[in-house]
């Protein structure tokens, strides 16, 4: 068996958020043992995720010199009544009177971001929790005139949930390579070890395959 050898820039990213997840759980007790204060952290790890991985595709887009320039997070498109967790943008693209809404025209490739991944009552129905996303991307497509790929993006995902998520958004983008995971999500809670998922092991790849597909 040939033996995956997984880019370092997964093993960076990996190891960025592992530290910011750390220093919200050091806050999450301090919530706890105070019995006046109360409330989630869970928009907070969701926000760090998204700023993490935004700050590495716009290095490997830079790093690369590719034509592409990425949105703020939480962004909108033109007509579209939803946010997207954040969009990768030709870069001649310019938002609407600096209000992070972009042209579906200039849109190249719209992701969605978990820390990790799906909750069960979310992936039990699957079509509910995102028919209204993709449901606006083939509108979009249709201003566009070509494929915007809607990309999934998570942390750490059971391998099982997974291999299921990869089969329904490669189908419902019309696509191929569609859905990315880096770590076991059940290895991670359990034992906090790093365990790959083995199909995910370059991150790199995996945004040339969505941006690739963008025509």
């Amino acid at each position: 068996m040939i033996k995956i050898k997984f880019n370092p820039i997964n093993d960076r990213i990996i190891d960025e958020i592992i530290k910011e997840k750390e220093s919200v759980n050091f806050d999450k007790k301090l919530i706890k043992d105070d019995e006046n204060l109360s409330g989630s952290f869970n928009k907070l790890v969701g926000n760090l995720t998204a700023m993490t991985l935004r700050k590495y595709i716009s290095n490997i887009i830079n790093y690369h010199g590719l034509n592409y320039k990425v949105s703020n997070s939480n962004a909108f498109v033109k007509g579209c009544p939803i946010e997207w967790d954040l969009i990768i943008l030709k870069s001649s693209a310019e938002d609407i009177n600096n209000t992070n809404v972009f042209d579906a025209r200039d849109c190249i490739c719209l992701l969605e971001f978990k820390t990790s991944g799906l909750m069960p009552n979310q992936f039990k129905d699957i079509n509910k929790t995102f028919n209204t996303q993709f449901s606006h991307l083939y509108a979009l497509r249709k201003i566009a005139k070509r494929n915007i790929p809607f990309g999934y993006v998570t942390f750490a995902e059971s391998i099982e949930y997974y291999d299921k998520n990869l089969k329904y958004f490669d189908n419902m983008n019309g696509l191929n390579n569609t859905a990315f995971a880096f770590l076991d999500y059940q290895e991670l809670a359990l034992n906090d070890e790093k365990k790959y998922i083995d199909v995910c092991n370059d991150f790199e790849r995996y945004l040339f395959d969505l941006l690739n597909q963008s025509k």
